[in-house]
């Protein structure tokens, strides 16, 4: 997916880069940067 978004799911901070928050030291959640709702499962494939 292009251009997903990285949330804390503790205090929303947002982030361009998977990883953890810098706040929160939890592991960040990928957003759809079209609705917002939470990535989960197997149907998410970088594209080449």
């Amino acid at each position: 997916m292009v251009n997903e978004k990285y949330v804390c799911p503790q205090c929303g901070k947002e982030s361009e880069k998977p990883g953890q928050c810098q706040n929160c030291q939890v592991e960040l959640v990928a957003i759809c940067p079209v609705c917002g709702n939470p990535i989960v499962g197997e149907h998410i494939h970088p594209e080449d």
